[in-house]
């Protein structure tokens, strides 16, 4: 059961970014909690057997609900710092790590040109052809792959309908 769903954004090579996106959701999470236990507050006062109880609500409530608000404006502002920190740590990472370049242009490949103009070593991997040559090798591996296990599944069939239908025909 869901009580309170944190919303929080995953940043690609940044760990920082991940870490206050996440804290920042949890704090934005908080503030439901503290109303959650201003109305059960409230909800207890009928059966309540301390005398006392509804003079300390007034003072509780309200304090838990500003404790709750402070802590809904930090994680507000912590996932926007999370934002800023993401973008320069994938700038710096574009521009410092070759492989995390590559994996990025595979997966965002109209941007290619913007990663060879903060990676130089990735643009070189590129106007050199290594990249194509390696895509050619991935792509001649994937279909051997796939062709040995299309062969073994297919022959396990042949085995299992071959034995299935000795087994029918032993029993007409």
């Amino acid at each position: 059961m869901y009580f309170v769903r944190v919303c929080y954004k995953s940043y690609k090579g940044s760990v920082r970014a991940n870490i206050l996106s996440l804290l920042g959701g949890v704090f934005k999470g908080f503030l439901y909690i503290c109303l959650a236990t201003a109305i059960m507050s409230l909800g207890a006062i009928p059966t309540a057997i301390n005398p006392n109880y509804s003079e300390h609500i007034k003072i509780f409530i309200p304090a838990v609900i500003i404790i709750g608000l402070i802590f809904f404006i930090i994680g507000g502002l912590m996932q926007k710092r999370a934002e800023k920190v993401g973008k320069i740590d994938f700038k710096n990472k574009i521009k410092n790590d070759f492989e995390f370049t590559k994996i990025m242009a595979k997966e965002d490949p109209h941007r290619k040109e913007w990663y060879m103009s903060q990676n130089p070593e990735y643009a070189n991997y590129v106007l050199s052809r290594k990249e194509k040559l390696e895509q050619t090798l991935e792509n001649l591996g994937q279909d051997k792959a796939t062709n040995i296990w299309r062969n073994v599944i297919g022959i396990c069939l042949l085995i299992v309908f071959f034995v299935g239908g000795f087994y029918l025909l032993s029993r007409l």
